[in-house]
């Protein structure tokens, strides 16, 4: 009997043993988890931190980076003139991305929101008037409104927008088909075509007629502020009539006196070649 005492005894003192060190895990476990809980957290806060300021610094930089980008609307067989009215403020707000007329998306952003990955294609619609969804687009002054599956060059069209990295890019531009208000400026001298287009159309085809504009800009020399306005700029109409001169046209010569003498030619003076659309437009810049 006092061995088998003995030896619940010992049993019993393992059990209890074995549980408290069961116990003893346990509680273990637990500060080993809400340990790592914290560290995690303090991780995902700085890492949180970290992008914020890394966003921040996202070009186009606020008051600091100055982008063009060439852009042209094309409308099933023709390119429609560029765009001049606009908003001063876009949600009350003067942000830095708009055109002077001159075909070109000038982004200087002015505002966190609208820089860096906030810098995107729907800033310059709202600053337009530009009314638009992924099927249709309401353009203003008067350059129509074309919806998908409205008739385009006798079949069904559709808006399209192309993009070239750079103006001067031969590889294929990447083509978006929806969600065009979020496209990005990624970047200095980009050249972006919106096109109401049917299939038989090669987006590749269509970089826009503007981008001679980007080598003769005058406000590159110093980083933009609110409220800068530029000279005023005269923008050729991509259908203007063309002015030819005539070969024949009577000439003005100064005879030995100094006076100007008109020597008539056997035809009329210059000759104006009439073309599909309206003639060129100047506009006052801001």
């Amino acid at each position: 009997m006092g061995k088998a005492s003995s030896a619940k005894r010992v049993a019993k003192v393992a059990q209890s043993s074995s549980r408290t060190k069961v116990r003893g895990q346990q509680g273990t476990t637990f500060y080993i988890i809400v340990a790592a809980v914290i560290i995690l957290g303090g991780l995902l806060i700085t890492y949180a931190r970290q992008g914020g300021r890394a966003d921040a610094a996202t070009k186009p930089v606020a008051f600091k980076d100055h982008w063009h980008v060439a852009y042209g609307v094309y409308a099933c067989d023709k390119w429609l003139a560029p765009f001049t009215n606009q908003n001063e403020t876009v949600d009350g707000q003067q942000l830095g991305v708009h055109t002077h007329g001159d075909g070109i998306i000038h982004v200087h952003p002015f505002a966190s929101n609208a820089s860096g990955r906030n810098a995107k294609l729907g800033i310059f619609f709202k600053a337009l008037g530009v009314k638009s969804s992924n099927t249709k687009f309401e353009l203003p002054e008067g350059l129509g409104t074309f919806k998908n599956g409205d008739d385009c060059a006798g079949k069904s069209g559709t808006w399209k927008l192309a993009v070239w990295d750079t103006a001067d890019s031969t590889a294929a531009p990447k083509i978006y088909i929806t969600d065009f208000a979020n496209v990005r400026f990624t970047g200095d001298r980009m050249a972006m075509t919106l096109a109401f287009v049917n299939s038989d159309t090669d987006l590749s085809t269509l970089k826009p007629q503007s981008i001679p504009q980007l080598d003769k800009l005058s406000d590159l020399a110093k980083s933009p502020q609110p409220g800068d306005s530029t000279s005023t700029t005269t923008v050729a109409d991509p259908n203007a009539p063309t002015t030819v001169a005539d070969p024949n046209a009577p000439t003005t010569v100064a005879d030995a006196s100094g006076a100007a003498t008109t020597v008539a030619s056997s035809t009329g003076a210059a000759t104006t070649v009439a073309a599909s659309t309206d003639a060129a437009t100047s506009t006052t810049t801001k």
